[in-house]
């Protein structure tokens, strides 16, 4: 089964309460190890946090999920901060 280091690349000052509230709940994963179901789990979490946030922040713009896989799968949000899901993969020496 694949693993993953979770590391936050990139975080910026929020701009509002909402943004600082999901930078907070994302900081909680940072240098994380999880397998592919914990990930899922992760992303899933995000996911429920970001809904509870634009529910109770209705004032702001809602935030957005995006993401993106190059070398490692990447979830931003709303420029306000970068998580990566690093593969952890086996050397030989």
């Amino acid at each position: 089964m694949k693993q993953y280091f979770v590391e936050i690349t990139a975080a910026y000052v929020p701009k509002n309460k909402a943004h600082e509230q999901i930078q907070e709940f994302v900081r909680t994963f940072n240098c994380n190890l999880v397998d592919e179901k914990e990930k899922a789990k992760t992303i899933e979490a995000i996911n429920s946090k970001l809904e509870e946030v634009n529910k109770t922040f209705t004032r702001c713009n809602d935030i957005r999920l995006s993401g993106w896989i190059h070398e490692n799968e990447t979830i931003a949000i709303d420029g306000n901060f970068i998580l990566t899901f690093k593969e952890v993969k086996n050397r030989k020496v």
